[in-house]
């Protein structure tokens, strides 16, 4: 009797753990087929629960199996995801954890062959930890794609090129997404942000101290000098570009680009004050609108120091179809939308642009373009340089004024992107030691906003915001 009632309870024990194991995992089967009802094989599926992240792959019956102990965990929700090549973000279905087995079905975009070796990648341009602002160009531009972003902080974007700007300091990952008619690539990387440099004090407070300021008038390139002191009954006595001239408030008109020495000498009675300042007025005839009749255009920017390698952008009508032929100069072309052109060797190259539009009207566009190996210095650099904000922002002239003060002599690089981060103007400056300002033409800039961003050696040094109404 004992032997039989043993064998019962240890008969009930083994059926009890067995039934109590299979009661307690959950099993979910997600099935992957397109839209022509094709089953997708070897296909990516993520399962996101227990605060993990699991990559799982389809059999051949398209099927991706997920099996998780619902005893040795906490219950919450489970996500799982699956990419759509046609969509922008992916099909996400959520389980309740439960005892058993869910099915799960995801039907994805047909158009797409996976097996095509079809890359992606991005680089970064004008980027620099100590800023907020970062530009991403992805890589092949291959006309006709759709490109999607996702920069890691909740938000999204589409385009061959956009500029981003995060909130705060921190490490996100950014992934970019490209759909042409044959195939789909994905590219992720990261990319750090390290906090927003914040701008050099307006003013110093001092007993014996002046400032001067420049700022453009309403007639065309007369700007206004204009002094203060932190002293009673200053005199003022400036000298620009050898013209001597008096007042608190004086004018000067400058007759063409080129680099100008501005003196400004203010005295009190225990105080004398002078201020030295290098007023810059570029040259950028060959990056503004072209005056064709096709009212098209081109910008360009250069990669990283060192380099001499260029990305090209046209600036054509986007509602007509276009075929695009690039002559770089150098004796080479390219038929790329937005192409990537390395020169062997810095020179002045004279780059033209020609546009077939689908309705048959032709237009060229010819601008030379300075390619020259930005110098690495051996002394102080882009941390030696302070930027002061637009003045004026927005601007009530075609003018805008940008204050640098450089503690070596070097070459700054200026770019103006649009909301779409499309390069709307670039144009250089050499700096001279001490206090510069440079005089940035906005004449034939539309209203909106606009990113500035100064460079120095391929690297952000400085970013702002400038608002055109």
């Amino acid at each position: 009797m004992k032997k039989i009632y043993f064998f019962t309870l240890f008969l009930l024990c083994f059926l009890n753990i067995k039934v109590e194991a299979q009661v307690n995992n959950l099993t979910i089967n997600s099935k992957v087929s397109d839209t022509n009802g094709s089953l997708m094989i070897n296909y990516p599926v993520t399962v996101y629960r227990d605060n993990q992240t699991i990559k799982l792959l389809t059999d051949k019956n398209g099927i991706a199996t997920d099996i998780s102990d619902l005893k040795s965990n906490v219950p919450q929700e489970i996500k799982v995801s699956v990419e759509d090549p046609c969509k922008a973000v992916p099909q996400v279905q959520i389980v309740k954890p439960a005892p058993g087995v869910v099915n799960l079905s995801f039907v994805i975009c047909a158009k797409i062959d996976t097996t095509k070796n079809c890359k992606v990648k991005f680089d970064v341009v004008g980027a620099n930890p100590n800023s907020n602002t970062f530009t991403f160009i992805a890589v092949p531009d291959n006309p006709g794609a759709t490109y999607s972003w996702s920069f890691g902080d909740g938000s999204s974007g589409t385009g061959s090129s956009i500029t981003h700007t995060y909130a705060g300091p921190g490490i996100y990952e950014v992934t970019v997404k490209m759909l042409t008619n044959s195939c789909y690539a994905v590219f992720t990387d990261k990319v750090e942000v390290k906090g927003i440099t914040p701008p050099p004090p307006s003013s110093m407070v001092c007993e014996c101290c002046a400032t001067m300021k420049l700022t453009p008038s309403n007639a065309k390139n007369i700007f206004i000098f204009s002094g203060d002191a932190g002293f009673k009954v200053p005199e003022f006595h400036w000298n620009v570009d050898g013209v001597d001239m008096t007042g608190q408030e004086v004018k000067y008109f400058f007759q063409k680009p080129g680099k100008y020495k501005a003196t400004m000498e203010a005295k009190g009675e225990e105080c004398d004050v002078i201020i030295n300042k290098t007023i810059i007025i570029p040259d950028d005839s060959t990056n503004t609108a072209g005056n064709n009749d096709c009212k098209i255009d081109f910008s360009y920017l250069l990669s990283s120091p060192g380099t001499l390698i260029v990305y090209f952008k046209p600036l054509t009508d986007p509602s007509l179809q276009a075929k695009l032929i690039w002559n770089f100069g150098d004796g080479t072309s390219s038929t790329d939308v937005n192409p990537k052109h390395e020169y062997l060797k810095p020179g002045i190259y004279k780059v033209t642009l020609e546009v077939f539009y689908s309705n048959g009207k032709s237009c060229s566009v010819t601008k030379e373009v300075n390619i020259q190996k930005v110098k690495i210095n051996t002394g102080p650099t882009s941390l030696n340089i302070i930027v002061s904000e637009i003045f004026p922002n927005p601007p009530t002239t075609n003018f805008v004024t940008l204050n640098i003060h450089s503690d070596y002599t070097q070459q700054v690089q200026i770019t103006l992107y649009d909301s779409n981060g499309n390069i709307q103007k670039q144009l250089n400056a050499d700096l001279n030691i001490g206090d510069n300002s440079i005089i940035i033409d906005i004449s034939n800039l539309k209203p909106g906003v606009y990113v500035l961003v100064v460079s120095v050696n391929g690297k952000s040094v400085n970013t702002q915001k400038l608002i055109i109404k």
